[in-house]
């Protein structure tokens, strides 16, 4: 192994690596911005459902988060993804390190 590397990976991959999973810990979806997401989609349903869920399950974990929503079916899932996506974006652009 050449000085700078780990495992056969450069450290700097290894660190942004590192940093995404980081950012993925600490990401927390407000009911409140989900719920306006719904309602920008014109998912009234889904937008309703917001409601029945613990709040902590909006926050920690990344499998935590998927576990606690995915029993309010498929269009949920996929719009809680959608504003996942959209957190996780706006963090990596606040942090600038990943560039």
């Amino acid at each position: 192994m050449r000085s700078g590397e780990l495992g056969g990976q450069s450290i700097q991959v290894v660190r942004k690596e590192f940093i995404r999973e980081e950012i993925h810990d600490r990401i927390e979806i407000k009911p409140l911005k989900l719920r306006q997401y719904f309602l920008q989609q014109g998912n009234i349903q889904d937008a309703e459902n917001v409601n029945q869920i613990e709040p902590t399950a909006f926050r920690g974990k990344r499998g935590r988060m998927l576990a606690e929503v995915s029993f309010a079916g498929t269009s949920f899932l996929e719009g809680f993804l959608s504003v996942y996506g959209m957190e996780f974006d706006c963090a990596v652009e606040r942090c600038g390190c990943l560039k």
